[in-house]
């Protein structure tokens, strides 16, 4: 019996000693970076590549304002406020309250809460980050995307829009909270 243990436990545990440890050990995304004159020709609704690391970035004009129409990613972390004003590429910002009310109006939010989601709110990718609560850590993910804004006077809050709803709350930012960015520029 003892020999029928060991033989189990050799079986089981030497596909896992052969696996490759960077998908469990490495979790950053290396970085590749780009020359810095690929958005020269960048216009509106274009693809937008941060040229430090290559990510590309869905945009879209709406208003006044373009948007990325992802989460931006440094390493694929939510940010903090200040991260996320240091972290701006140039030209780009993080949006007010008020820029996020008019886009979700557009999309529809606020409005009938029992009306069908349209198809633009999918090409948004209004994505359930979660959120990095200092107290809690990580929460919410699947279930609400929080976003960075700025209230008039420059301080921080956020909007979170519960996933697959047209719903929105507006809220302060508490302090050392990560969220999820969206950059717009005029």
């Amino acid at each position: 019996m003892r020999l029928y243990k060991i033989f189990f436990t050799l079986a089981f545990l030497t596909p896992l000693l052969t696996l490759s440890l960077d998908g469990f050990i490495y979790t950053k995304k290396e970085a590749k970076s780009v020359d810095v004159s690929i958005n020269d020709n960048w216009l509106p609704g274009a693809e937008w590549v941060d040229w430090t690391n290559g990510m590309s970035y869905k945009t879209i004009d709406y208003g006044k304002n373009v948007w990325m129409t992802k989460n931006f990613e440094i390493g694929g972390e939510l940010m903090d406020l200040a991260t996320a004003t240091q972290q701006a590429p140039e030209g780009w910002r993080v949006p007010t309250v008020e820029e996020w009310k008019i886009l979700l109006a557009q999309f529809g939010f606020g409005g009938d809460p029992n009306s069908l989601i349209p198809s633009a709110y999918y090409t948004f990718d209004f994505k359930s980050a979660g959120h990095v609560d200092p107290v809690l850590g990580l929460i919410e993910v699947g279930e609400s995307g929080m976003f960075l804004a700025l209230s008039e006077d420059g301080e921080g809050h956020s909007i979170l829009i519960a996933d697959r709803e047209l719903n929105y709350k507006e809220g302060v930012l508490p302090k050392g909270a990560k969220l999820a960015v969206r950059y717009v520029r005029k």
